[in-house]
């Protein structure tokens, strides 16, 4: 359902998106479902929060579908009063940020332009197979919380912080 500016996502299933959102936002919020997005052409731009947000979910599939480019950028400060933003956990704090396992794959690319803080973050598993991810971010790159694995993929990162990283043992 869309509201204002907001895509919002609640229950699983397959999505396609493509098209120009300007200063808006997609958010999942699917508790313990699974939820592919298929990335066909987007530019996805938003001022003060995560362009993608995954707030709920079982897991999420980000597929770049064909050839497209998939461009989402997010500005140099959040405000963390949105619908879902906690200001407590500083959260979300990336360009694409994941409270679920996330997974980003396909024959087209991904470029995230994170001005505010870090590019992509999931708070589980984070995994990049197959595809083309350019990240330019102000502090750390890709950060998977519990694992990130990156397959077959041409991954650039250029970060004010680290480049790619994982927080758990």
């Amino acid at each position: 359902k869309v509201e204002g500016n907001t895509v919002k996502i609640t229950r699983g299933g397959i999505y396609e998106l493509s098209g120009t959102l300007d200063d808006g936002r997609i958010l999942v919020k699917a508790k313990g479902e699974d939820v592919v997005l298929i990335l066909n052409g987007v530019n996805i731009t938003c001022s003060n929060s995560a362009p993608i947000y995954v707030n709920k979910a079982n897991s999420v599939t980000l597929l770049l579908n064909g050839t497209t480019e998939n461009v989402i950028t997010d500005g140099d400060s959040y405000d963390m009063t949105l619908e879902y933003s906690d200001l407590a956990k500083d959260e979300p704090n990336n360009c694409l940020y994941s409270k679920a396992d996330l997974i980003i794959r396909g024959t087209g690319s991904l470029v995230v332009n994170a001005n505010y803080n870090g590019g992509i973050k999931s708070n589980d598993n984070l995994s990049i197979i197959n595809t083309n991810v350019t990240v330019n971010a102000e502090n750390h790159g890709i950060n998977g919380k519990d694992y990130l694995l990156i397959q077959n993929s041409t991954v650039k990162v250029t970060s004010g912080g680290d480049g790619l990283r994982s927080t758990q043992d």
